[in-house]
């Protein structure tokens, strides 16, 4: 009997190459987060994550939950780690990180410990990976003293729910542009989602950090000390043309910059990201929002922080244009 699927998640799904015995990926399903259906608005009213096999069908769903259910409504910001989905509530009356397995076990993980407010506004928007101790959150946050942050703190949660490292990248922006004599306000506008970062990972090789603000830049900084070590992004962008302080710590390219990335991971050294190709939507009135690429790009950069230059060295264009949240990873097993 044919699932009847209440969020229409494959409605719309084409498989434009199907796998065969000699052409298919070493895994035989993968997560497709929520935010994909015709009745979600935003981050609003989505069930959670749905497993699909290779060939496009439904392999695992969460039972659809009763209205009235705490947790009835799961953040798009969702993997599968270890054997369990990973996710967090939305407005649920505070905020909590979901694990839960394949046979409807579940844990309710209260989150704790974090200088921000334990409110309904704390929650994930993007993507959930598994950083230096435990998962990187990019978050909405409420501050005591400026009110909802939007796009640009991400916090890092350990298996208890303790908050164990907070990142706020608008702040780590503006005081180093203000130590350089530049007005690190203009370019943090809170409370516009002027930076939105959408990917964030943890390089072990240098304890860094690594996000993607789809508005800007992908930006490189240290874990402990949270100075920036590089801002990789389309210099036709108001971040780079009106910025000298950003400008000294741009990398450059011969290739394609990133504009819109999404997806960050790194392949050994490299750093991979699918370029979206759309420019920015929130930049001041008057400024440039950057190119627009004719077709989006799936590529692989090296980088030399001391010739402060991005090499790429792998590149795929299959022609098509995927605006935003489009992503791209490494099959280890298969290449």
């Amino acid at each position: 009997m044919p699932y009847d699927d209440p969020q229409f998640i494959n409605k719309y799904m084409y498989i434009t190459q199907p796998p065969s015995q000699d052409r298919k990926p070493s895994f035989s399903f993968f997560l497709l987060k929520p935010n994909t259906s015709n009745i979600d608005s935003g981050n609003e009213n989505s069930l959670g994550a749905v497993l699909l096999d290779i060939d496009g069908n439904i392999r695992w769903v969460r039972n659809v939950p009763a209205t009235n259910e705490k947790f009835n409504r799961i953040s798009r910001a969702t993997s599968f780690i270890d054997g369990k989905i990973i996710a967090m509530s939305i407005r649920a009356g505070e905020p909590n990180v979901l694990r839960y397995d394949l046979t409807g076990t579940s844990e309710v993980i209260p989150i704790s410990d974090t200088s921000y407010a334990l409110d309904d506004e704390f929650w994930p928007h993007h993507d959930i990976r598994f950083g230096k101790s435990g998962y990187l959150l990019e978050v909405n946050v409420t501050d005591p003293t400026i009110g909802v942050i939007t796009g640009q703190v991400v916090v890092e949660v350990n298996d208890a729910g303790e908050v164990i490292a907070e990142f706020d990248f608008g702040e780590i922006l503006a005081n180093y542009m203000t130590s350089t004599g530049d007005d690190g306000s203009s370019l943090n506008r809170h409370p516009v989602n002027w930076f939105h970062s959408n990917s964030t990972i943890y390089d072990a090789t240098d304890n860094s950090i690594i996000t993607s603000s789809r508005e800007n830049f992908i930006m490189k900084i240290g874990y402990d000390d949270k100075e920036i070590k590089w801002l990789f992004g389309d210099p036709t962008k108001y971040w780079y043309a009106a910025f000298p302080s950003l400008r000294s710590l741009a990398l450059s390219t011969d290739s394609e910059y990133p504009v819109g990335q999404h997806a960050l991971s790194l392949d050994g050294d490299s750093l991979m990201f699918f370029n979206n190709g759309t420019g920015s939507f929130r930049n001041p009135i008057g400024s440039s929002a950057g190119v627009n690429l004719p077709t989006s790009l799936l590529s692989k950069y090296d980088i030399d922080i001391i010739e402060k230059t991005a090499t790429r060295v792998w590149n795929q264009d299959s022609g098509l244009s995927s605006g935003v949240c489009s992503s791209i990873f490494r099959d280890q097993l298969n290449g």
